[in-house]
């Protein structure tokens, strides 16, 4: 994510004036056990010490550190790791002056922190490129062909490709009938691998972190997955569909949604994350469509109308009342400060970009670029963009902002 390694350095004089003019810089590094080399040294440009003033308290401040992480060992961990992140005053001798250390977390891949300063952050795990996506878009496909005479996966984005569908799928029901048609194929595809259900992994010690399993490890390894798990990998299957996928969560509970109203499937949305409890119910009874996806695991319910009905059950809980939140996955991934991919096996020292501050109306545009060409492109390709010319950018991009 876009989370900054450090925000700012502040040095401030707190009474000794022999020292006043004199010039400092910082340093900064991170460590973290069996890690030999975390990220590169910062070190800051030279300013003079500021006079010493009780009433004005003088001070010089060296903003958004530009810390390069060290790619190939963060992105391959396996496990969280607590690290240092070590910040020193030195002079023009590189004589340390001062040091501060503070603690830092650094997450696998696969670590999902449960923070509401980041909520767009889950859209990272949503993997649409992933081979396990492909495998089950590869037979939404060909069911779509055989019970409906063509395989396009023509979404929401339909026609115009910068507005989508014209109204709801209330008020142009048969503009609307394609996106329920893959929606329901993409659900009996993951319902015929019979996956199991199972519990969040959670850690022991910090219970805001969750373990999140890839596609591939949904299908492929564990064959299971939790209701968290289950959201990501429907969430990858309708944005690949270019239909417009949201995350439901409330107290202890995820789901996936998709948009049925033209505003949700507009190209131009911004609308990253919504916690208003009477906004969400009115996006939940008028313009998203609410799936459960619990119900298409083993033991679940063959019937996509079972799984809408539940999720729309679902808003009828009066004990989840003032814990709902939506997170909407294609503008997280082109507004957000969002990691869009876990990273590859990566080989050598591979230094990323700094981790920045984002704006809130910060926009990647490589990321952003890449996505509106996928959305453009051929819907009778196997794969929209190659996997080769989508994962290193994103990968970059996640692992900018890893360390938390």
């Amino acid at each position: 994510m876009g989370r900054p390694v450090v925000r700012d350095i502040t040095l401030t004089n707190t009474g000794d004036n022999a020292s006043v003019g004199r010039n400092v810089r910082p340093r900064v590094r991170l460590e973290a056990p069996g890690i030999s080399e975390v990220s590169q040294i910062w070190v800051g440009n030279q300013r003079p010490i500021p006079p010493f003033d009780p009433i004005n308290n003088h001070s010089i401040t060296w903003d958004r550190p530009e810390i390069r992480v060290n790619n190939a060992a963060l992105g391959n961990l396996t496990e969280m790791r607590t690290g240092n992140v070590i910040v020193e005053i030195i002079d023009d001798n590189d004589q340390v002056l001062v040091t501060q250390t503070q603690d830092v977390l650094l997450l696998s891949p696969k670590d999902y922190l449960q923070d509401r300063t980041y909520p767009e952050a889950i859209a990272g795990f949503v993997l649409p490129s992933s081979k396990a996506v492909q495998e089950i878009m590869h037979e939404v496909r060909e069911k779509l062909a055989k019970e409906t005479g063509h395989g396009r996966l023509s979404g929401d984005e339909i026609g115009d490709t910068v507005t989508g569908l014209p109204g709801s799928r209330y008020t142009h029901p048969e503009e609307w009938k394609r996106v329920d048609q893959i929606a329901e194929a993409i659900y009996d595809a993951i319902f015929s691998r019979q996956i199991h259900y199972s519990y969040e992994e959670l850690i022991d010690w910090n219970r805001s972190i969750q373990r999140v399993r890839t596609p591939d490890d949904i299908l492929v390894e564990d064959k299971s997955g939790t209701c968290l798990d289950t959201s990501v990998l429907f969430a990858a299957c309708l944005a690949e569909a270019h239909l417009s996928p949201i995350i439901i969560r409330h107290h202890g509970h995820a789901y996936v949604g998709y948009s049925i109203h033209h505003d949700l499937s507009n190209r131009d949305l911004q609308m990253i994350y919504e916690d208003d409890q009477q906004t969400i119910k009115r996006l939940l009874t008028e313009m998203i469509q609410p799936i459960e996806t619990t119900r298409c695991v083993a033991g679940g319910s063959s019937s996509f109308r079972d799984a809408q009905k539940m999720g729309e059950d679902n808003l009828l809980d009066s004990s989840k009342d003032g814990t709902r939140s939506l997170v909407f996955i294609k503008p997280a991934w082109r507004y957000g400060r969002v990691s869009l991919i876990p990273a590859q096996q990566i080989t050598d020292v591979d230094y990323g970009e700094p981790s920045e501050l984002a704006s809130e109306d910060y926009i990647d545009e490589q990321v952003k670029n890449l996505f509106e060409s996928a959305i453009a492109a051929s819907e009778d390709k196997e794969r929209l963009v190659a996997d080769s010319e989508r994962r290193p950018p994103r990968v970059r991009q996640w692992l900018a902002g890893l360390l938390d």
